[in-house]
């Protein structure tokens, strides 16, 4: 399996009540079809997904495969602090014909080695064996950060469905690494947005993340200036990409601001589940009118 393309991380649609709004899937799966991606990872840390209850994960992935076709892939996140639950969800994932699996590190007891993340891994894709597999390295918020070129070292075939990674860390040398490691054989699916471009020369094709809910058509010229050898105007869109990022993370991060874009642009997805806090409409205007986003609005045609 080779995934290329880009795979927004979707937020999960909560209604007034905070409880899970599948009804919206459709729409949001038709915007982003029509943006140009070539599916979405569902359930990881954009998806709130460890905020979830195992039913609420199961629901939003079923409505997620309902729009799946031939020209849109859907991966399932499916870690959880209990290997339990990630068992399940991997099982569930494999009944409803999911594109594949992935799995963040456990956010307790971490593993202490790279050898014992490798059998935890193993544990959960062995539920699925026959969807592909990738491990998603984001230390930032496991606290796991062992170099994944270690992680492609050492896994073998203790893994059998083992595709590849998704890389969310932000180690540049280790992705350049894990890039030229046994490349015809495994993935490695950069999760860094403000960086794609880093990507693009280390010879990636696949990229998961969450501005791409709103801008991929951004992201798609960015990669033909690349391809062109237009490195002037792909340092230019991905500088600007790279300043919204920093602007979304001084009123909060990503996740609290980009579902008030969301919103603008037509798909109420609600609010952040506790301890997430919304962004109150105070500090989004604030954030709209703050001297970074004057010359992004127009990007994010809002």
């Amino acid at each position: 399996m080779q995934l290329t393309g880009f795979f927004p991380a979707p937020f999960t649609p909560f209604d007034n009540n905070g409880k899970v709004n599948p009804s919206l899937i459709p729409a949001y799966a038709d915007h982003l079809k029509k943006d140009g991606v070539a599916g979405v990872f569902v359930g990881g840390t954009t998806g709130e997904g460890l905020l979830l209850s195992v039913r609420e994960r199961k629901e939003m992935a079923a409505a997620w495969i309902a729009e799946q076709d031939n020209t849109f892939q859907v991966i399932i996140h499916v870690g959880a602090s209990s290997i339990e639950d990630a068992k399940e969800l991997a099982r569930h994932a494999a009944s409803i014909s999911a594109t594949g699996i992935s799995t963040m590190a456990p956010l307790f007891l971490k593993p202490q080695s790279v050898s014992a993340l490798i059998d935890f891994c193993a544990k959960v894709a062995e539920e699925a064996p026959d969807l592909p597999f990738y491990y998603y390295h984001i230390p930032q918020v496991t606290a796991v950060d062992f170099m994944m070129v270690d992680f492609l070292e050492q896994v073998g075939d203790r893994i059998p469905n083992f595709a590849g990674l998704k890389y969310s860390g932000t180690d540049i040398m280790d992705v350049l690494l894990c890039a030229e490691f046994n490349a015809p054989k495994r993935d490695i699916i950069y999760g860094q947005d403000e960086k794609l471009l880093a990507g693009l020369v280390f010879g990636l094709q696949g990229a998961i993340g969450s501005t791409y809910n709103y801008m991929t058509p951004h992201y798609l010229d960015l990669v033909k200036a690349f391809e062109s050898g237009d490195l002037k105007k792909a340092r230019k869109m991905q500088a600007d990409s790279a300043t919204l990022v920093r602007a979304m993370n001084r009123y909060g991060g990503g996740i609290r601001v980009g579902k008030r874009i969301m919103k603008e642009i037509g798909l109420d997805c609600g609010g952040l589940r506790s301890p997430g806090e919304t962004i109150p409409e105070k500090e989004w205007a604030e954030f709209l009118e703050s001297e970074d986003m004057k010359e992004l609005r127009d990007l994010l045609k809002i």
